[in-house]
């Protein structure tokens, strides 16, 4: 697997497959059924957003999702440290032998721009 491709997985299944989601639970939220507090209020707040405020919130939930992504792609990466990890990470596929070198985080952002211009 080259590193573009499980960029590519990352951001369909972790990014995009979160806020589909996250879309589904506001949308099927039921008012007078327990909900978690949190849950409750999110959802609460979701519901009396029109739906410019709920196209925003939304997008604000796809930045923390995508900047969180980043963030672990960069400690893969080595560019970013974890306090009291010393080692370097190794990303392997399969057999333990494909390894999944490259500037992963860089990879992301750059597929997220490309996919903002279309």
């Amino acid at each position: 697997m080259t590193p573009e491709k499980f960029v590519e997985i990352m951001r369909c299944e972790v990014i995009d497959g979160q806020i589909n989601s996250e879309i589904e639970r506001f949308n099927a939220y039921e008012v007078g059924i327990e909900h978690e507090h949190l849950e409750k209020d999110a959802t609460n707040l979701f519901a009396s957003l029109s739906p410019a405020q709920k196209k925003v919130f939304l997008s604000i939930l796809r930045q923390v999702s995508l900047d969180t992504t980043a963030s672990v792609l960069a400690v893969l990466d080595g560019v970013r440290m974890i306090e009291g990890v010393f080692d370097d990470f190794h990303l392997t596929y399969g057999d333990g032998k494909t390894e999944i070198v490259g500037d992963l985080a860089s990879i992301l952002l750059e597929k997220e721009e490309l996919s903002k211009e279309v």
